[in-house]
């Protein structure tokens, strides 16, 4: 695999697999406790993930592994605090900056020579409904959006030197600022460290400004194809350079094992 031409086709033919198996992994190679985040815990369960699926990109949900860590580790708030500033104080907390930036470099370590290391983005209401703001997307301000992508930029910029290849970002439905605007924040970090973007989204209007490429569900010939846990068994990818996948937790490997060649089979 050459991780230059990401999100481009793998060299060994078929479509560069971009996988999120951490929950999958979890379940079949470790014991699924709730120190999963932390480094000796990924990489236990990352090392025969890798082994056994052979990622192109290994794709690490950002979103989870942050309030994994919160949960664990995080001190009480102190008073009434906005959505908005609570997150921005709990992704600016110096401890979990460092324990990302250790885990990266490790799973770096571990599976950095053949498979490439990519970051899961999600998009602003997933976000803002963890620290307790209203989880109807429709209902986010524009402002607290787009703020939230100047949070995670901020984060990103301390993840330099860490091993991280490229970025996932998840959009959703119904937000009224375009992706360009709404991840410029996020966009404008990854091409000042050298990440290709990728944007996966239900939108198939072209790839918007600041990201290397779009990945779609269904599959559209050129562009990548997007698979979350509901809709990622059996679709096709006649012409689809990469694809974006979440390996549902519960997937038989057998089932798992057959998916990937499948994909791979076709081009």
């Amino acid at each position: 695999m050459s991780k230059s031409r990401f999100p481009g086709p793998a060299l060994r033919g078929g479509p560069a697999l971009c996988l999120d198996a951490l929950s999958y992994a979890r379940r079949v190679f470790g014991n699924d406790d709730e120190h999963w985040f932390g480094t000796p815990a990924l990489l236990a369960v990352c090392r025969p993930m890798a082994q056994s699926l052979h990622p192109d990109w290994f794709v690490l949900p950002l979103r989870e592994w942050v309030q994994a860590w919160w949960q664990a580790h995080g001190r009480p708030g102190q008073g009434m605090v906005k959505p908005r500033r609570a997150l921005q104080a709990r992704l600016e907390d110096p401890r979990l900056r460092a324990a990302l930036l250790d885990a990266l470099r490790a799973l770096h370590s571990a599976i950095g020579s053949t498979t490439g290391l990519a970051l899961q983005i999600d998009g602003p209401g997933p976000w803002l409904s963890w620290v307790g703001a209203a989880a109807d997307v429709d209902a986010l301000d524009g402002a607290d959006a787009e703020d939230v992508s100047v949070y995670l930029a901020a984060l990103l910029h301390r993840l330099a030197g860490s091993g991280l290849g490229a970025l996932v970002v998840q959009q959703q439905a119904g937000l009224g600022t375009g992706p360009a605007e709404l991840y410029a924040a996020l966009t404008n970090a990854a091409g000042h460290h050298g990440w290709p973007c990728v944007l996966c989204s239900a939108t198939t209007h072209g790839v918007p400004r600041g990201f290397d490429a779009l990945a779609v569900h269904p599959a559209i010939p050129g562009m990548g194809l997007w698979c979350n846990e509901a809709n990622w068994v059996r679709q096709a990818t006649p012409g689809v350079p990469f694809v974006v996948a979440r390996v549902p937790a519960q997937a038989a490997p057998d089932d798992v094992l057959a998916q990937i060649a499948r994909w791979r089979n076709q081009s």
